[in-house]
């Protein structure tokens, strides 16, 4: 009888300072090789405290993992459910090995960002990368869903949500919609297919 191999699901997402003074290591790990000066660091800080002194990204994607292994669950579906992130805890390489103690030899990986570029969805994979290569990797294998994006079920969701919003106006025409492709600076984009 073959053992039934364990799988699981790792939701990546940016990461984001959990306190006001994670706020300057959190900075530092985004921006790497510049320096941190400290009003940049006070500046951050103050639009942390706007929204409570901490993000609330890595609350959300834990809630949205759990959803997710219920929703499998519900199909018969047996996944544990990870997050990982690029820039805070829990890194994604403390997360690969959380889930090789574990015992996951397979997990299928979503970049919780809906857009696909090197600059910004690429890093995910090279830190997965990375980690297949370290002493301590070589499981679990992940595999990245793709360009989920341009799947024809999200932008209906999408839609949806813009629809919603604007039946609040009494005349849509006198609302606004700006779509932002995750404030990515042009020059990132340039020559990025």
């Amino acid at each position: 009888m073959s053992k039934k191999k364990k799988k699981a699901i790792i939701l990546l997402a940016f990461g984001g300072a959990d306190s006001i003074e994670s706020v300057g290591p959190f900075v530092t790990n985004i921006i790497k090789n510049r320096k941190v000066t400290p009003e940049l660091v006070s500046k951050i800080e103050e639009r942390y405290k706007l929204i409570g002194g901490k993000s609330p990204l890595l609350e959300t994607t834990i809630e949205q993992a759990a959803a997710i292994k219920k929703i499998l669950a519900d199909k018969g579906l047996e996944y544990e459910a990870y997050v990982g992130m690029r820039y805070w805890h829990p890194y994604i390489k403390e997360t690969l090995a959380q889930m090789k103690a574990d015992g996951i030899e397979e997990a299928v990986g979503v970049i919780m960002s809906p857009f696909t570029s090197r600059v910004s969805t690429g890093g995910y994979e090279e830190d997965i990368d990375e980690w297949y290569r370290s002493p301590d990797g070589g499981r679990p294998r992940v595999e990245i869903v793709k360009n989920w994006h341009i799947n024809d079920l999200f932008i209906e969701a999408v839609i949806e949500n813009i629809e919603a919003e604007l039946a609040h106006f009494e005349n849509k025409d006198d609302a606004l919609v700006i779509l932002s492709s995750h404030s990515l600076p042009w020059v990132a984009l340039e020559g990025d297919p």
